[in-house]
């Protein structure tokens, strides 16, 4: 008798994850960088053969993960569920990713997982400081520009670097506080919203931006609005 009910096809989920575009890629990989305690994080992609790149994205969080097994688990518990700071509290968004790779790696101070065909393998190489992240996948030159033009967009609250390059830093126009629903969870796991008082930014969009509703530094909907409104939780 197996343990688990559900199983997961990979191919099939690769499928339905791939129609919200290939920008949440990138997303979920560095709003888990932004949450922990880094000062700094890297972000390269790369081409790697005809229609091939590969992501990484390294953080310096002295602590790294704090349980690697979240890295391939489908909705374990998150200590960022009661956080309303925090970014990724569903421990889902590598897992996407993972589902569009063909060849992974994730590394931290706890050790190392190798994602392949031939399945998944424990090493036992293990970092210093920080985690990183290591994806090949398939993606089109519409696919690569359309990401490159995301990861510009960021509003990074640390230091964050693009392909050797630094993104640039944002001076609000206006800052306010304003009270705003959002959702947490319990040590039981069990989601509910709440409303709390939080921050409130406007930035100037830049040349070529579209104005837009960002979540703590990551664009979520263009609005066509004056400014770009992001919201601290």
């Amino acid at each position: 008798m197996k343990k688990n009910w559900f199983e997961v096809d990979k191919e099939g989920l690769a499928r339905l994850v791939a129609r919200q575009g290939k920008s949440f890629i990138v997303r979920e990989l560095v709003q888990n960088a932004w949450d922990q305690q880094v000062s700094e994080v890297h972000i390269n992609l790369e081409k790697i053969g005809p229609g091939k790149v590969r992501l990484t994205v390294v953080d310096d969080d002295p602590k790294g993960f704090i349980d690697l097994s979240h890295a391939f688990t489908l909705f374990a518990q998150s200590p960022k569920m009661g956080d309303p700071t925090k970014r990724g509290i569903f421990v889902l968004g590598e897992k996407l990713v993972l589902a569009l790779c063909y060849r992974a790696e994730v590394s931290s101070t706890k050790g190392t997982i190798e994602l392949s065909k031939q399945g998944r393998k424990m090493l036992r190489k293990m970092r210093k400081c920080g985690s990183s992240f290591v994806g090949n996948m398939k993606m089109s030159q519409a696919e690569y520009d359309e990401l490159c033009k995301f990861i510009q967009r960021l509003i990074p609250p640390v230091k964050t670097v693009f392909n050797g390059e630094p993104l640039r830093s944002r001076a609000p126009v206006l800052e306010f506080r304003a009270t705003m629903p959002t959702v947490v969870g319990n040590e039981q796991g069990q989601v509910h919203e709440i409303r709390r008082e939080t921050t409130i930014k406007l930035y100037e969009p830049l040349p070529g931006e579209t104005a837009s509703i960002y979540e703590m530094g990551i664009p979520v909907v263009e609005t066509g609005d004056r400014w770009h409104v992001e919201v601290c939780q």
